[in-house]
């Protein structure tokens, strides 16, 4: 098991999406303190060797979102390291640790950038994602599930 840990994994980014992006003015007060919540998810496409990282973003004023931004990002993986990552029954892709945060490290930042990019020159310019400890954010490795 440990071999698989510290195997070094052969992937590429094959493509980035935003999948949600909305601004819901009429919860945003500008003289209020807002709060930040994050999510991520993870996929998986057998068929193309292919993860998937899907991190959204929502901040809130009085409870209440007026921010939503979600983005994917869809790794490749080399066929020899996605046939390491599989159970021994071939029902669940294991990402390691190390390899969940450097994966889901990159979409993060990519978020970032989407999420200045859509506020850039808007009343909401002023909110940046703030850097994220994934350290305590992702605590254990991630096992996907395969669909039959």
């Amino acid at each position: 098991m440990s071999s698989k840990k510290n195997k070094n994994i052969h992937f590429k980014l094959v493509g980035i999406k935003t999948s949600q992006f909305a601004i819901i003015e009429d919860n945003f007060k500008k003289e209020e303190d807002t709060d930040l919540n994050v999510k991520v998810n993870y996929g998986v496409d057998p068929d193309n060797h292919g993860v998937a990282v899907v991190f959204n973003v929502r901040f809130d004023c009085n409870k209440k979102p007026f921010l939503i931004l979600e983005v994917e990002h869809h790794y490749s993986i080399k066929q020899e390291d996605w046939n390491s990552l599989l159970s021994e029954d071939g029902k669940t892709l294991n990402l390691s640790l190390d390899l969940a945060r450097h994966l889901t490290v990159l979409t993060v930042g990519t978020t970032r950038g989407v999420l200045h990019s859509k506020v850039e020159n808007t009343p909401y310019h002023q909110l940046i994602l703030p850097t994220i400890d994934l350290t305590q954010f992702i605590k254990k490795p991630i096992d996907i599930t395969l669909k039959a």
